[in-house]
């Protein structure tokens, strides 16, 4: 993707977040690299705070590949960190796109996805993309944030949210 159409893009992706949230920072560093920072919630009713930061990279000649990583706003307590690495492990079997992970020096949970974009399409259309996958990663977030913030606060289990029925597990 060339430098004017990276360039449109990210612009094209700022207008649409603004539409929806105030929480909108388009970054460019000395490298000509652009990172956008959107602050959505996941959660029905605005909860389940989290940043989205998005870049795109060339994988190969004219092959966009977006990047979007979602960190939720919450610490995992040191005391809940093995039954939080159960529920991560557990949700990754079921989630349909991207997966969750644990970023270990700040205890803090993220979650990553990775796709390519179709370098045929105009930035618009491509951003139109982007922005339908950050509605799709909020629903996959915001169908387990709660559960996550609850086993990472010890407010409640793993075993407890699977018990509920909030959680799936492979059973026995």
């Amino acid at each position: 993707m060339n430098e004017q159409k990276t360039k449109d893009f990210f612009e094209a992706l700022r207008k649409k977040s603004a539409e929806i949230t105030e929480d909108v920072v388009l970054e460019v560093d000395g490298d000509g690299e652009y990172t956008l920072r959107t602050g959505f919630t996941t959660v029905k009713g605005g909860g389940g705070a989290c940043l989205f930061e998005t870049e795109v990279y060339e994988a190969w000649e004219n092959e966009p590949q977006v990047e979007i990583v979602v960190t939720a706003q919450f610490e995992i307590d040191p005391d809940s960190m093995e039954d939080f690495e159960e529920a991560i492990m557990n949700i990754n079997l079921f989630t349909p796109i991207g997966y969750f992970g644990i970023y270990y020096p700040m205890d803090q949970m993220y979650f990553r996805y990775t796709g390519f974009l179709d370098a045929a399409e105009d930035a618009d259309e491509m951003a139109a993309a982007v922005y339908h996958l950050f509605e799709l990663i909020a629903m996959v977030v915001g169908n387990v944030h709660d559960s996550l913030e609850r086993i990472a606060t010890g407010a409640s289990t793993y075993d407890a949210e699977v018990e509920k029925g909030i959680l799936a597990t492979q059973g026995e």
